[in-house]
């Protein structure tokens, strides 16, 4: 029986499916590595773009917040210039004042000593 030609066909025929299963099995096992492999690719893909999503609109916030505060303190420099030219117009003003003020005084004071002296002229005149 097992020198049968027909057997032993049967035999190398069962054999040759046999390794052909295998080499289909292995494949199949392959390939659903591989689609796995690519599965995960593809949610690391999403998850890094939606990061990159992320990271951009904190990018814009940001530049966002700087020009904002840039403005702001544009703003608050022309204010403390204003302010500081009104100081110095004032701080001239007063000091014209005071000089105006000065120059009266230097002459009331001018004309006291010479009433001043002209009185002590009588003075000393109507004693002679």
């Amino acid at each position: 029986e097992m020198d049968n030609p027909e057997t032993k066909k049967m035999r190398e025929k069962i054999n040759a499916l046999e390794t052909r299963i295998k080499e289909l099995k292995s494949k199949a096992s392959e390939h659903a590595r591989s689609l796995r492999m690519r599965e995960a690719a593809e949610k690391k893909c999403n998850q890094l773009a939606a990061e990159i999503s992320q990271d951009k609109k904190r990018r814009a916030a940001l530049q966002r917040k700087l020009k904002a505060e840039a403005s702001e303190r544009r703003a608050e420099k022309k204010a403390a210039d204003k302010k500081a030219a009104r100081l110095l117009r004032d701080g001239q003003k007063l000091k014209y004042e005071l000089q105006k003020v000065k120059q009266v005084a230097a002459k009331q004071e001018a004309v006291l000593r010479r009433k001043a002296a002209e009185a002590a002229q009588r003075q000393k005149m109507l004693a002679d």
